[in-house]
Formats: structure tokens, sequence, C-alpha cells
């Protein structure tokens, strides 16, 4: 086996005007520039964007001559049309409309928090597992494929968490899905209460990598648990809540690399 793996990094961007947001808000300007770290570095990457920047990346990519980087031009009736999850987006409307929802995270409402408030959030951070197998079913990918996020910088001129170089096999359980833990989870993340209520930082899902296979797999965990989250418990979260669920009850599927830290993939998995 080589000491190296080469994935299809796959990202979106699609704009929900955060810029407007009274709580967390990011500048789309800063998203956009801060990409531009990614069209240094020589990884196929499929990238997934509003349709309003794409003549704005191209140019980037242009300027940059870098190799590898297919724009898939979307919007929201794009995803409406193709990823599962949108079409879940009336349900968690409803979800965080009810009552006993508002009661329950009441103290994270008033807080403005986007994964308690804002529908249109949580689905789309549902949606990224919806985009990386839509990459599979659609263009052509390497033997493993990982998400990363637009954002995963914070600015331009950014010297934190850069790649160093190719993606190093031994880094990686490549029987697994490798996910990124900010901090350890503990028995009390299994409560749904716990995590809706006190929100511990404990899974990244700014990275995450593959086999096809087993993204398939995720993909129906995630859809199976997010059903379950709006019809049977009425609760919303983003997909950290999701994904500790599949953690718990499938214990062997992830292999998780905990970091302590945001955003230090992309450095620790590089040489």
């Amino acid at each position: 086996m080589s000491d190296f793996v080469n994935p299809t990094l796959i990202t979106m961007f699609h704009d929900i005007n955060r810029h407007t947001w009274s709580a967390f808000p990011r500048n789309t300007q800063a998203y956009i520039d801060s990409f531009d770290i990614f069209l240094q570095y020589d990884y196929d990457m499929i990238i997934y964007v509003d349709d309003k920047y794409v003549d704005v990346l191209q140019k980037r990519i242009d300027h940059y001559k870098s190799p590898n980087k297919r724009l898939v031009p979307i919007n929201r009736q794009w995803l409406i049309d193709n990823l599962w999850s949108w079409s879940r987006l009336e349900q968690e409307k409803a979800v965080m409309a009810s009552a006993s929802y508002k009661e329950l995270v009441k103290d994270r409402i008033a807080a403005s928090y986007p994964e308690n408030v804002n529908p249109e959030y949580t689905i789309l951070t549902h949606s990224k597992i919806d985009v990386v197998n839509h990459a599979i079913d659609n263009y052509d990918v390497n033997e493993y494929v990982a998400w990363v996020d637009f954002g995963y910088f914070h600015n331009k001129t950014s010297t934190q968490f850069l790649p160093k170089g190719p993606f190093k096999a031994d880094r990686f359980n490549l029987d697994r899905v490798n996910i990124c833990l900010v901090n350890d989870i503990d028995e009390r993340d299994s409560d749904l209460v716990y995590t809706l209520q006190q929100a511990p930082e404990k899974i990244g899902a700014y990275f995450f990598l593959a086999n096809p296979t087993l993204m398939k797999q995720f993909q129906d965990y995630s859809h199976a648990w997010l059903v379950k989250f709006q019809e049977e418990y009425i609760i919303c979260d983003d997909e950290q809540g999701l994904w500790l669920k599949i953690h718990f009850n499938h214990p062997d599927f992830f292999e998780l690399h905990v970091f302590n830290k945001w955003h230090d993939a992309m450095r620790y998995f590089t040489v």
C-alpha cells in the first residue's frame, strides 16, 4: 500500500446571508477570500458553490493556475432538487417553531445560537454528507473522498492550520469514517438533552474522510437519525447531535481523531 492517499476533497458554499446575523456573523467576502489558500495546493477538489460566486472563484482558480478543481454551480433550488436533507427543511422549521423545543433550549434560543434558531443552517450542516455522495454519484472521484468546510481557513492570510503536503495514509484508519474531535467524547454525550442544552464542543465536522462505500453508509445513518430527531424526539441540532447518536449506536463506525482544538486536521493528516 502507498504511504499516501489522494482523496478527492469535496466542499460547498451556499450563501445563507450569514453577514446579516445578529449573533455569530461572518462576512461573505471573508469566506471567498480565505478559500484562496486551497487554490495554492494540488489537491483534487469538487467545489459546490453558490452560482453568484462561480465567476469569482473561476477567476481565482485561473489566477493560481490551480489544477484539478471542478466548480459545480448551485443555488437554493438546486439544493432542494438534489439533496435529500433539504427535503426535510419544512419539518425542521416546524420543530424549531414547536413549544416543546422552544422550552427545551430556551437559553440557547435567547443567545441566538444558529443550530437552535435557524433551520436553514442546521439543514445545511446535515447536507454535507449528501453533497459528498452527490459528488460520488455524479463525478469521477478518487479511492477516498473527504469533506472539508469551505470556510476551513479563517482568513486569506491565515498561517494556522495550513496543510504541509500530501495526505499520509498511516494517519487514518482507512476501514472507517475518519472524523475530528475538538474534545473527547464521554458518556454524557449519549444524552440528547445534555447535548442540546450544554452543546459541548466535541465533534469538529469541518473534515471527514472515508471510501465511497462507507460514505454511503454514513449517509444512510444520517438520514435515519435526522428523521428520528424531527419525528420522534421533536428536536433540531446541527450535525454534531446526529453524529454522536451514530457513534453511540455504531461504536466501530467512526475513527475518532482527538485534536483538542478546532481545524487541525489538514495540518495533522498531511506531511
